[in-house]
């Protein structure tokens, strides 16, 4: 009888190890909600990209195009701060802008998007992107930031016998980053904020600017206001975008 006991009591005792073992090593209940995107982790859209500026060299005057477009941009002035990734380039509103050599891809293709962060520091009507480095006012794009005090957002064309189409404006804050896309699908153009679409415009009358030759990021063909603010992560795409790729992008 005695025996008996001894034999149960080390049954139960391996028993119980075995059972404390499978608790310590069984895997952790799954979870299913989704996970956010961390601040390192790349949704970057790769079809049909034909230039991108991470921007993130931190030191030169260079921003390196990461495609095999080597479609660089010299930087004027302009510094190496702490971007939304990486690094970004600011402006200081006086004499700071980039110049970039091969003509902006809406003077060339029916089908087209960009894509960038920007930072802006006042409501003073100051140009990110002008697409002629000449002194002439006509047949190029206009992208814009700030209008009559008003921190605003905005785009617009003036076509070679200088007729002037507008795009509309919305706001976006001062101090703080905000990701922009604007994609072209032939005469049709579709506007982001944030990953979401803003608006969507039919020119009724195009006349799309044809110049060929170099263009401004941070400056117009006057230097009397230049763009005051951060700049980061410009991507060319030779198409047009979808709505979930433009969130993609926002979101990573």
């Amino acid at each position: 009888m005695l025996r008996g006991c001894r034999v149960l009591k080390v049954i139960s005792f391996i028993m119980a190890v075995a059972m404390l073992s499978g608790c310590t090593g069984a895997p952790a209940a799954e979870d299913n909600t989704p996970a956010e995107p961390s601040s390192n982790q790349s949704n970057e859209i790769l079809a049909g990209l034909v230039t991108v500026w991470h921007m993130d060299e931190g030191t030169g005057n260079i921003i390196y195009d990461s495609t095999t477009s080597h479609n660089d941009g010299l930087i004027s002035g302009a510094s190496w701060v702490t971007g939304k990734k990486g690094y970004a380039l600011s402006f200081n509103g006086e004499d700071n802008w980039v110049t970039v050599a091969q003509t902006f891809i809406f003077h060339q293709s029916a089908e087209a998007t960009i894509s960038f962060w920007i930072n802006p520091a006042d409501t003073t009507h100051r140009p990110v992107f002008w697409t002629r480095s000449d002194n002439d006012d006509l047949n190029r794009y206009h992208i814009f930031c700030g209008w009559d005090n008003q921190s605003l957002f905005g785009f617009d064309y003036r076509s070679a016998d200088s007729t002037l189409h507008e795009f509309g404006e919305f706001d976006i804050p001062l101090n703080q980053w905000t990701h922009i896309a604007i994609s072209r699908f032939g005469n049709d153009y579709s506007i982001y904020r944030n990953g979401q679409l803003i608006n969507q415009i039919t020119d009724n009358s195009p006349s799309v600017p044809t110049y060929e030759g170099s263009w401004f990021i941070g400056r117009r063909n006057l230097t009397e206001t230049l763009y005051k603010g951060l700049i980061d992560e410009i991507a060319i795409y030779n198409r047009a975008l979808s709505a979930a790729e433009v969130l993609s992008i926002y979101r990573g």
